[in-house]
């Protein structure tokens, strides 16, 4: 686009070149002439100065895409057809409005960028770098077409999907990987991705924040892993990651082979600045692949990706929190092992009799010799509770390991688990005026018990699996409970049995 001015001076101003999916760029050349007359009045131009004029670096990752475009939920692109927006190697059109920049300037290569329309559709990426470069973790920054878009996530609740077509043997070699990510930028974004790396091969959902000039990894410096079988058998790897906008809580999903939906055994809650950063009404989520080694690129192939304002469904019951913390050091030599279930069918808890080192166990990493221990369960089988009964090695890696043969009442089996910590040297001191006794209390016999807790009355308070609560009296001077009172409101109130889950007192109670 060019004009001049058609009087005896004047200047001519260019602006060249185009961005993906049209429109001109941000860098504008800028060519002053001088507008003469000659004795026979005929206008000749003159270039008096060349002027380039290269605008900032944060416009000139606008070409990478529109941030203008917010798009309405939900968005779904099947790759069936070429659409608006970020370009392929062909020139056709993805549906993505935007590639997440890099330190590089280099973050959209669309020779590397493919989209097949016959069949079912696909989008592929081809990966660049090498064992210094193309990554996102930390201060490297230099992932290339990170394909996103932009919409809404400041309220409700909402889930970012994409389905990875196998077979997934292509991802072999340490620091390769392929998935979906969250988040405005490479400093601050959440993955859910099928990787290779220091774990083996499997999931990694990891986490990456940064303030002024420090990095912050709420999942540890590795993510939370998890092992999903042989990639060379996995046709079909469908990945979510679900955002609350309320909370500020992300939690994982995946499914293999079209089987049952399973939620990944760790959750990320963000919270003040960081959760504004991620959950705004221009938040950001999309594909990404990569690979950071010598051995050459791989080659993702997706077949859908899709944001809607739903939450999953999770089938399978789930490890979804553990203590020790998956990564976690220095942990006492005398620490127990407690996990937290999701349970899909209400009272359906952990079945007692699949307690076992077939089931449940804590290896030492070194040698995988199993850590003699004693396993438990809560009243209402929604915890696992591994007790070692001997003191744990100093400065030693474990592995806490939970299985398929672990089941619920109704027989059906957990979702696999792992996670590993290591420990220090120090042993928990305890207090020697402390000490408890098991005394046989017949009144709560023949009753599965969800929460308990000690009321503002200072009596203790239960509740039940079918909506029960039981109130003893405690003897202050033995710490004996009195005779048990049942109190059926929930069960009254609904005309039949409940499920509670728990038992809280208002804090203004008395």
């Amino acid at each position: 686009m060019g004009r001049c001015d058609p009087r005896g001076g004047g200047m001519l101003r260019a602006a060249v070149g185009g961005k993906p999916g049209g429109g001109t760029v941000g860098v504008r050349i800028a060519v002053d002439v001088m507008m003469m007359r000659s004795s026979r009045k005929k206008q000749r131009i003159l270039p008096s100065v060349v002027r380039a004029a290269v605008e900032p670096l944060e416009q000139r990752r606008l070409l990478a895409g529109d941030l203008s475009l917010v798009n309405a939920l939900p968005f779904v692109l099947n790759f069936e057809k070429t659409r608006k927006g970020i370009v392929d190697k062909d020139g056709q059109g993805t549906g993505f409005s935007l590639v997440i920049p890099n330190t590089a300037g280099d973050e959209y290569i669309p020779a590397n960028i493919d989209i097949v329309t016959t069949g079912t559709g696909t989008l592929s990426i081809r990966t660049s770098g090498d064992a210094s470069a193309g990554s996102n973790y930390s201060t490297d920054n230099s992932l290339t077409n990170a394909l996103g878009t932009q919409f809404n996530g400041s309220i409700g609740t909402f889930s970012v999907t994409t389905t990875l077509v196998g077979p997934l043997s292509y991802m072999s070699r340490n620091f390769e990987q392929a998935g979906i990510f969250f988040g405005p930028d490479q400093d601050n974004y959440v993955k859910l991705v099928a990787n290779v790396g220091s774990a083996g091969a499997g999931l990694q959902f990891l986490a990456e924040t940064k303030t002024g000039t420090t990095y912050s990894y709420p999942l540890g410096g590795n993510g939370s892993n998890l092992s999903i079988g042989n990639f060379a058998s996995i046709q079909k790897l469908v990945l979510t990651l679900s955002g609350n906008a309320s909370t500020g809580r992300v939690q994982a999903f995946y499914s293999v082979n079209d089987g049952a939906t399973i939620q990944f055994g760790t959750s990320l809650t963000l919270s003040g600045t960081e959760r504004t950063r991620f959950f705004n009404t221009a938040s950001r989520a999309g594909i990404m692949a990569s690979h950071k080694n010598d051995n050459g690129p791989i080659t993702a192939v997706f077949d859908r990706f899709a944001i809607d304002g739903s939450a999953p469904v999770a089938t399978v019951p789930t490890i979804i929190a553990v203590r020790p913390a998956d990564g976690a050091t220095n942990v006492s030599r005398d620490a127990f092992v407690a996990a937290d279930v999701f349970l899909p069918a209400a009272g359906a808890g952990v079945d007692s009799a699949t307690r076992s080192t077939d089931s449940v166990r804590l290896v030492r990493v070194s040698d995988g010799a199993i850590v003699p221990a004693t396993l438990n369960t809560s009243g209402g089988g929604d915890s696992v509770v591994l007790q070692p009964t001997v003191s744990l090695a100093a400065n030693t890696q474990y592995r806490f390991i939970v299985t398929e043969n672990l089941k619920t009442v109704d027989g059906v089996s957990f979702s696999a688990f792992q996670s590993t910590f290591t420990t220090g040297q120090a042993v928990s001191s305890a207090d020697p005026r402390i000490a408890f006794e098991k005394v046989r209390l017949p009144s709560a016999e023949g009753r599965l018990f969800s929460g308990v807790t000690i009321g503002p009355d200072q009596r203790l308070y239960a509740t039940t699996l079918t909506g029960e609560i039981c109130r003893w009296d405690i003897d202050p001077a033995t710490g004996e409970l009195g005779e048990i009172e049942v109190i059926n409101t929930i069960v009254q109130t609904n005309g039949g049995n409940r499920f509670a889950t728990g038992i809280a007192f208002d804090p203004a109670s008395r």
